[in-house]
């Protein structure tokens, strides 16, 4: 694929906006509108950085038979620019999703199998499986506009968007070893 192919690819299946993937990637939005006409390669600096945050290899993805599979794009959060973590999140998802998007908010559980959770029935209370639980909360959403479907999940100073596809549809789904129920709708103001 040749890097503009990547660079429209990625914009479409993920929705994202060229004033937020052009910040993204430190280029202002008339160079962006380049690269993605094709009318400009983006410098080494901004290759490797897309490379990074599409978690694919900057070499093999040049190469002729190189297709995207499933988009996981990561984005690292500047908390110091935010008064809490809550108030990074909602900026977050307000500056990426604002507009035609629908915002859920999504439960999420570790799927246990196995002896993992007969030794939790068993040897532990529900009380400590719950602690452990609560240290490891992180929020996830689910975004959708058209037939476009994303995981938005944020660990700590990470920003995580994942493809997703039909199973979004659902209002319960497992994906990548996690129960996730739909809630609420956010409205994002």
């Amino acid at each position: 694929m040749k890097k503009h192919e990547i660079i429209v690819e990625m914009r479409r299946r993920l929705g994202l906006d060229k004033k937020i993937l052009a910040e993204i990637l430190r280029v202002d939005v008339k160079k962006f509108e380049k690269m993605e006409s094709v009318s400009e390669e983006p410098d080494t600096q901004t290759w490797k950085l897309l490379c990074e945050m599409l978690d694919i290899d900057e070499e093999k993805a040049l190469s002729e038979d190189f297709r995207l599979g499933t988009l996981h794009f990561t984005y690292k959060i500047d908390r110091e620019k935010f008064d809490n973590i809550y108030v990074a999140y909602m900026k977050m998802l307000k500056k990426f999703f604002s507009g035609p998007w629908k915002v859920y908010v999504l439960s999420r559980v570790k799927v246990r199998r196995g002896w993992k959770n007969f030794f939790d029935l068993f040897f532990f209370d529900s009380r400590t499986s719950v602690e452990r639980e609560m240290k490891a909360f992180a929020p996830s959403f689910l975004v959708s506009k058209g037939n476009i479907n994303l995981l938005v999940h944020f660990e700590k100073d990470i920003l995580n968007i994942v493809e997703i596809g039909d199973i979004a549809l659902e209002k319960r789904f497992v994906y990548d070893g996690f129960r996730y129920s739909r809630a609420n709708r956010v409205r994002l103001k």
